[in-house]
């Protein structure tokens, strides 16, 4: 009697956690081999976005800044928070994952999907900023070169940055308000250097 029951209990077959079968390979009636793969548990419980980021972005992340997720194949977008940050770069693609935990409704939500993220990390208000194409780092000196109306020449002045985003880099000192920086042929710029604008 025991020996039948154990060859039922033998037949069963438990899952470690609940899920869903995302795949299976063998059918009532089918042979099995030792260590044979025969499904594959999907956890949809806890939903996960990794991402690449490059060292100036992931620098300004935190574990549990809020995150918005965008799955463009549901046309929707969810809540999320940043649960991990890489301590360390990938040496193959020379930039640091980050994980989110996904805020999502269960339904239609698949592990695999392709999502988009965008993270407000900080602002600030009454900033000054130039193009990042306006500035110049030689020996760890960073500077601009700054027009002068009245004498049509420029200045070259170290300036101190802040925040960098895609298009534009804020400048914390070395410059004021209303002052022209050069964005174009800084390469034939020279301090003190007389400059023709058309």
């Amino acid at each position: 009697m025991d020996a039948l029951r154990k060859q039922r209990e033998d037949m069963i077959i438990r899952a470690p956690r609940g899920g869903v079968i995302g795949y299976r390979n063998v059918e009532v009636g089918s042979y099995l081999s030792p260590g044979e793969k025969i499904l594959t548990l999907v956890d949809n419980s806890h939903l996960y976005v990794d991402c690449s980021l490059s060292e100036n972005d992931a620098a300004l992340l935190g574990v549990g800044l809020p995150v918005s997720v965008t799955i463009d194949a549901l046309g929707n977008t969810y809540n999320g928070k940043i649960v991990y940050v890489s301590p360390g770069m990938e040496a193959d693609t020379k930039a640091y994952t980050v994980r989110i935990s996904l805020d999502a409704a269960r339904d239609g939500v698949k592990a695999g999907l392709f999502a988009r993220t965008a993270v407000d990390i900080l602002q600030r208000r009454s900033t000054l900023f130039a193009p990042k194409e306006a500035v110049l780092t030689k020996n760890g000196v960073t500077t601009v070169f700054v027009y002068n109306h009245d004498s049509e020449t420029v200045e070259e002045r170290e300036v101190k940055i802040g925040l960098i985003n895609d298009e534009a880099v804020e400048l914390l000192s070395g410059v004021n308000e209303g002052d022209e920086v050069v964005i174009t042929n800084l390469d034939r710029m020279k301090n003190g250097g007389r400059v023709l604008v058309d």
